[in-house]
């Protein structure tokens, strides 16, 4: 079965938008994982995960637009308590992959 993938754009006042991966958990819509890149070019550009991410506490303006659908088998739904998280770690084959690309800025 598909899971859907979502294109998270981020209003950012003056500065460019910021642009993120968005995987639900489960059919609840608004919450799940996003996967985008924090940093500057003074630091250098990471990769980081944010786990049990809701967009019903998001204060800034954001668009969710329809990206794919990735079978169920590439996605692992987040482990844990449901509390909110931020790592590093891939833990399903959708971010491994994601780990391969160099984050740019």
């Amino acid at each position: 079965m598909p899971h859907p993938i979502y294109l998270p754009v981020f209003s950012n006042a003056a500065r460019p938008a910021h642009h993120a991966v968005f995987i639900p958990t489960g059919i609840t819509g608004r919450q799940g994982k996003v996967i985008h890149v924090i940093g500057n070019t003074a630091t250098g550009f990471f990769l980081e995960f944010k786990r049990s991410y809701d967009f019903l506490g998001e204060l800034r303006k954001y668009e969710i637009i329809p990206l794919a659908e990735v079978k169920d088998q590439y996605i692992a739904d987040t482990a844990g308590n449901g509390d909110p998280s931020t790592d590093t770690t891939a833990r399903d084959r959708l971010e491994s992959v994601a780990t391969v690309i160099r984050p740019q800025p």
